[in-house]
């Protein structure tokens, strides 16, 4: 706008000059006047121009000065908001590092925890290994891969999940109490001074066992042990009993009672 200004400050001044030269100029010829006077029309026509121009440039200015200030107004609410924003990423940045911090605190009493848990896990499958040699062998097929997971290297245990492993320990332990709660008849090899004869073999639990013969010739009664299986003595007067019980079970024959020795040897 300043250019402009000036624009027409110095068509007005030649304007002036321009009328100041028609008046001096009127004592001369009448061409002189002629040219004088076109002069000054072009000079007036070229202001007028400019008149028109410079109020143009005006309202275009007031329309592009309203935009700018509506955009200014946006500018400073978006500022405004990233200002919030920047607040609130603050506090939450805060929070997070503090739930951060917590997570992290609550996370090594866990694996504490944890750990602690590991180690009675561990004593319980050694424990419920050596369970293995009392069951009869006859009894293990259901069970046998649950034992192998139990006695297993301990870096092998440890590479299954704590959780699978608690399963595991569960799992074999009611088995046991299941076979314990029981009796059952089976018949297999038994292993005894004379060698290794096929019997029946009726067990009460885990507790005790009792083996005789097709033949009823020749009895045996069985124990556990913790590290040898099962130790079989003989008792041929038995064989009859064991037989009578065995049918008793088996529901051959009506129920009665069957007197059967229930000690344990002596140590």
């Amino acid at each position: 706008m300043p250019i402009d200004f000036l624009k027409i400050l110095a068509i007005a001044c030649l304007v002036c000059l321009a009328v100041t030269d028609v008046a001096v100029s009127a004592d001369k010829p009448a061409d002189s006047g002629t040219k004088s006077s076109e002069t000054l029309e072009t000079l007036v026509q070229q202001w007028t121009d400019l008149r028109l121009q410079t109020a143009e440039e005006e309202q275009a200015w007031r329309e592009n000065r309203h935009l700018l200030v509506n955009e200014l107004a946006l500018v400073r609410t978006e500022n405004e908001q990233l200002l919030a924003l920047i607040e609130e990423s603050g506090v939450t940045e805060s929070s997070l590092l503090e739930d951060r911090a917590y997570l992290l605190e609550r996370k090594e009493e866990l694996k504490k925890a944890v750990d602690k848990i590991g180690k009675h896990v561990t004593d319980f499958e050694d424990r419920l290994g050596k369970w293995y040699s009392r069951i009869p062998v006859s009894l293990r097929s259901e069970i046998e891969p649950l034992f192998k997971q139990v006695t297993a290297q301990p870096n092998v245990r440890q590479n299954r999940s704590l959780p699978a492993r608690v399963q595991t320990v569960l799992s074999l332990y009611s088995k046991i109490e299941e076979i314990q709660g029981k009796t059952h008849v089976t018949v297999e090899m038994i292993e005894t001074p004379e060698g290794r004869v096929e019997m029946k073999v009726l067990y009460l639990g885990l507790a005790k066992g009792f083996a005789v013969t097709g033949d009823n010739k020749r009895a045996y009664e069985g124990y556990p042990s913790a590290d040898k299986g099962w130790t079989w003595l003989s008792n041929p007067e038995l064989a009859q009993n064991i037989n009578r019980a065995i049918s008793v079970h088996e529901r051959q024959v009506p129920p009665e009672l069957v007197e059967l020795p229930l000690n344990l040897p002596k140590q």
